[in-house]
């Protein structure tokens, strides 16, 4: 749970926003909804990928629309992915290489 306390926090905000008056004020499309929905891709269409998100986390009647979707996502620096990326490579090699369950190649990880 450490990434998704990570995303939720107010640093990572403020060091992968486009611009400083971006996502300030507490919205349906708040920064760390519009990661998690860019991550978890989309098979439907947008709006009803917006749909299901939206059902799946309780908030039927909050569905943004595609557009301010669109828009809320414009808003974040795409190296957001890097930085969860490493993070993730990080805690992986750490909770698992721990035990020597990870095999490395040559020492790398």
């Amino acid at each position: 749970m450490r990434l998704k306390t990570e995303i939720n926090s107010d640093e990572i905000c403020e060091q992968y926003k486009e611009s400083e008056p971006d996502f300030t004020r507490k919205r349906v499309l708040g920064f760390a909804r519009v990661v998690v929905m860019i991550l978890s891709g989309k098979k439907l269409s947008l709006q009803n990928s917006l749909n299901k998100f939206f059902s799946v986390i309780g908030e039927v009647f909050k569905v943004p629309t595609d557009s301010a979707y669109c828009q809320a996502k414009q808003k974040v620096k795409p190296e957001i992915f890097v930085h969860l990326s490493g993070q993730l490579n990080a805690d992986f090699y750490r909770l698992y290489g721990a035990d020597e369950e990870v095999k490395l190649w040559r020492g790398l990880g």
